[in-house]
């Protein structure tokens, strides 16, 4: 693959800094810039030394005759750091430098990054962003995490961190997140740019900025009004295509641009476990005002979609929270879920407390309604009477009984009666020998006396049914 490209489009101002701490260089196929950080004297000292140092190492590995590889880029940039560490004074402890890198080789164009300065890839004639590298900042990782919003990025008292650093002296030197560029049109733009481009300006303003038709003399004039007012040192690369010619082969060219890690277009929470080794703590001197890095603050930054800004076809996944796979992550949030653990058992106590009380309440409720129910007036009355009738169907009962004795000896006297008049009788007729009529007669009123006995006997049963019956009822 044959690469041509029109002249680049360069912007390097101070900004409202004492001094220049960003530096650049770029050969026809070759473009590295550097912000430094550290203060007076030892920032730029470090962005000139990873940017000269750079390239001269991959200057002749790059162009259409060679095909540059991640091994050759990677030693490049140990060549780099060892030239930091020999030119860095040890006073220079906190100094160091973010790196951005882009190469134009036969495969196509390698990327490189280390830090919070950005390298984007735009397609003008689809208006559409392919690539932006993804920030080496705390509190990028913070939103990555879902611990702050898009928003409060740009406000958090510790956006002057990155998570990456080129800094002299490291025990452990981070590595580069690095990107394969194969689909490359005639037209593209490749923009590269330290943070303080980025103050006052998102990622849709840069996208129309680089996609309208305007000349180049004009972009750039364009782009100087929109950084007049940054604090910081601001520079950036605008890098266009001119012409692109394939070979045999080029379908073997590595394109990883869309599926890359480190391509914060396309942030897959799956793939993109943090490397620990790879992660290195560099906090700039805050107390200088010409040290203070100023972490991209996009204010008018919405979370739109593609439908919402004409033309753009790969919307900028910032509704996503991916979760970052880091044991500094899970320990934040370990106090978080012991305290929601603690919350749900203590609300399930409550709970169990209050529905005990109120089984408590209902209970005595019910004890009380019972007691006044027993307790009333009429249930009273009606206790009295049914007491009272009792009373009186015992004594009824007892006087029939009573009733019954007496009728029985009464019978038994009247037969005894009878049986002896009856003997009486015999005997006088047996010695008197009365005539016929007197004995008719006699025998008359012994009918009528067993008579009066029977329906006495008869009285005294009935009485004695009735009073049985009232006291069942």
């Amino acid at each position: 693959m044959k690469i041509e490209l029109h002249s680049p489009i360069i912007i390097h101002e101070l900004g409202k800094r004492a001094n220049q701490e960003d530096c650049f260089n770029n050969t026809s196929h070759l473009f590295v810039l550097c912000d430094g950080m550290g203060g007076h004297e030892k920032g730029e000292v470090a962005s000139q030394m990873v940017t000269e140092s750079l390239t001269g190492t991959l200057e002749p590995l790059v162009g259409y005759n060679h095909h540059l590889t991640d091994d050759e880029l990677n030693l490049a940039i140990e060549c780099a750091y060892s030239a930091l560490d020999a030119k860095a004074p040890v006073s220079a402890a906190h100094m160091g430098t973010t790196l951005t890198l882009l190469a134009f080789h036969q495969g196509g164009a390698t990327v490189a990054h280390i830090g919070d300065s950005r390298i984007y890839h735009i397609r003008p004639s689809a208006h559409s962003m392919l690539y932006k590298s993804m920030d080496h900042s705390l509190v990028y990782e913070l939103f990555r995490a879902g611990e702050i919003s898009f928003d409060e990025m740009s406000t958090h008292p510790r956006k002057n961190i990155i998570t990456r650093a080129m800094q002299p002296g490291a025990d452990k030197r981070v590595k580069a997140d690095i990107a394969h560029i194969a689909d490359i049109q005639k037209g593209d733009c490749f923009y590269l740019c330290s943070d303080g481009m980025l103050e006052q300006m998102d990622d849709f303003e840069l996208l129309n900025l680089l996609c309208s038709n305007a000349s180049d003399e004009k972009k750039r004039q364009q782009f100087l009004a929109a950084t007049a007012d940054n604090a910081d040192n601001h520079t950036a690369f605008i890098v266009r295509v001119k012409h692109v010619e394939h070979e045999a082969g080029d379908e073997n060219n590595i394109n990883d641009e869309a599926t890359a890690r480190c391509n914060a277009l396309r942030v897959d929470p799956l793939l993109d476990a943090t490397d620990a080794d790879d992660v290195a703590i560099a906090v700039e001197n805050v107390s200088s005002p010409s040290s203070v890095k100023v972490q991209p603050t996009p204010q008018k930054y919405q979370q739109k979609n593609a439908e919402q800004v004409s033309g753009i076809t790969t919307p900028v996944p910032m509704h996503t929270t991916p979760y970052v796979h880091s044991n500094k992550t899970k320990k934040s949030k370990l106090p978080l879920m012991l305290f929601a653990l603690l919350f749900l058992i203590a609300l399930v106590a409550t709970g169990i407390l209050l529905l005990r009380k109120d089984n408590n309440r209902e209970k005595e409720y019910g004890r009380d309604v019972m007691e006044e129910h027993f307790n009333s007036p009429r249930e009273d009355y009606e206790r009295n009477t049914m007491k009272e009738t009792r009373k009186d169907n015992r004594h009824k009962i007892k006087s029939n009984r009573g009733h019954i004795k007496t009728s029985r000896e009464d019978i038994e006297k009247i037969e005894e009666q009878k049986k002896d008049k009856m003997d009486s009788e015999t005997k006088e007729n047996d010695t008197q020998h009365a005539p016929t009529e007197n004995t008719s007669t006699s025998d008359n009123i012994e009918e009528k006396k067993d008579q009066e006995i029977k329906n006495g006997m008869a009285k005294v049963f009935r009485d004695l049914n009735n009073t049985k019956t009232n006291h069942e009822h």
